[in-house]
């Protein structure tokens, strides 16, 4: 559920729209690719986020509201470089297509550095995000 297949009114979540890709799925799964864009869980600060509100502690706030259990919250971390090399599958091979919309995106967001730096901030930081899981 990245932010632009969510349609926003007056500032709030109004609707999800394209689900060409929902499948029945692990929860974790379904919370590491939530998180990657709405945290965001990408070790940059370029997306502004609420004052005291940074990504970790959106990451926290999403696993407790979603009621994401034990078990799952020690396999986060890991489940979440998953996510990340399974974007970067989906993008590579839309590239390779020749999907103007993907070369674009891929161009302007980056290219491959940018998916690079974050699949080292996810490693570097997977023991850090355990602890803010599972954390009493």
């Amino acid at each position: 559920m990245c932010p632009e297949n969510v349609v926003f009114r007056a500032g709030r979540a109004h609707a999800l729209i394209d689900f060409d890709l929902a499948a029945p799925g692990r929860r974790v799964w379904d919370l590491a690719v939530t998180a990657r864009y709405w945290a965001p869980l990408t070790g940059e600060s370029s997306r502004p986020h609420p004052p005291g509100l940074e990504p970790l502690t959106r990451l926290r706030l999403l696993a407790d509201a979603y009621g994401l259990d034990a078990p799952a919250r020690a396999e986060f971390a890991s489940v979440s470089l998953e996510v990340a090399s399974s974007c970067r599958a989906f993008v590579a091979a839309r590239v390779a297509r020749g999907d103007e919309a993907y070369v674009r995106g891929l161009a302007d967001g980056g290219g491959w550095a940018r998916f690079d730096r974050v699949e080292a901030w996810l490693r570097a930081s997977a023991e850090f995000i355990t602890r803010t899981l599972t954390a009493g």
